[in-house]
């Protein structure tokens, strides 16, 4: 399967779960790094106060090949994009196609947003 049919597989997954997202969000206006999903939730702190919450997530493709993002220069680029989402206050989930279908990552988001089942 391809990047985008895990991406496919994980919009599915988030529908069902009635979990809003965004596709292709661009978290920092200064720059063009986009990831795959923002999803949003408001949970709970330990005062019972809701917080929002934004939960970036980016699948991983080609993990398993020599790829823009396995090599020097993309695993460079993706760190830069990872440290700048934590700088802005996110937090980011990053999956593999095989947890996109195994429903790992959506428990993960799951998790980060407080949703229970």
């Amino acid at each position: 399967m391809s990047s985008s049919k895990w991406e496919a597989l994980l919009e599915m997954q988030l529908k069902a779960a009635k979990i809003p997202y965004e596709r292709e969000f661009q978290a920092i206006p200064e720059r063009r790094f986009r990831w795959d999903f923002c999803c949003q939730g408001f949970p709970q702190d330990a005062s019972k106060r809701f917080i929002p919450t934004n939960i970036l997530v980016e699948i991983q493709g080609g993990i398993w090949k020599k790829m823009a993002h396995s090599s020097g220069t993309g695993i460079t680029r993706d760190a830069e994009k990872q440290s700048l989402a934590a700088i802005h206050g996110f937090r980011v989930i990053l999956a593999t196609g095989a947890q996109v279908k195994s429903g790992q990552c959506l428990q993960w988001i799951e998790q980060a947003l407080g949703v229970k089942r």
